[in-house]
């Protein structure tokens, strides 16, 4: 208590490691989160005629394995079960934003329609692809020297 009879304050007292201090890690994001999270990065990207976006990094060689199989990240939205339910939320979001919501991008619609057959189109279209797989690679190289590097500063920090 003060000298003048007001109180100032409890006697309670705060250190790390306390119940104040504790944080809550945050939970790994599961499988399902991640590719849901996916599908509707690609349906907007359809929606608004972007291109498609990179998979979340959690699960970026998984979901590059699956998009892979699939063909393109399009063929790969389209097999996924909540495809249609999914595109529909998103295109009455946009819509309500006052975006663009039509599922129609000009690269991407030239690239699945009948021209798509030359066949020196689909030499071209592979021999991107095939980039597309080798820069990925050398990006999944890249970060794992960073993270190299990083553990080998924090030893050398503690020595």
């Amino acid at each position: 208590m003060s000298k003048n009879g007001t109180y100032n304050g409890g006697s309670t007292i705060i250190r790390p490691g306390s119940d104040w201090f504790s944080r809550t890690e945050s939970r790994p994001a599961k499988w399902d989160d991640l590719r849901l999270t996916y599908l509707d990065a690609i349906i907007t990207a359809m929606l608004q005629g972007k291109d498609y976006p990179n998979p979340p990094l959690r699960a970026r060689t998984l979901l590059d394995d699956d998009v892979a199989q699939a063909g393109n990240p399009a063929k790969w939205a389209k097999a996924q079960p909540e495809y249609k339910h999914r595109v529909g939320d998103l295109t009455r979001r946009l819509r309500k934003a006052g975006g663009k919501a039509t599922l129609s991008n000009p690269r991407q619609a030239l690239a699945d329609s009948e021209a798509a057959n030359d066949p020196r189109r689909k030499a071209l279209l592979e021999e991107r692809d095939k980039f597309s797989q080798m820069l990925r690679k050398a990006e999944e190289v890249v970060r794992d020297c960073r993270a190299g590097i990083a553990r080998v500063n924090r030893k050398l920090q503690q020595l």
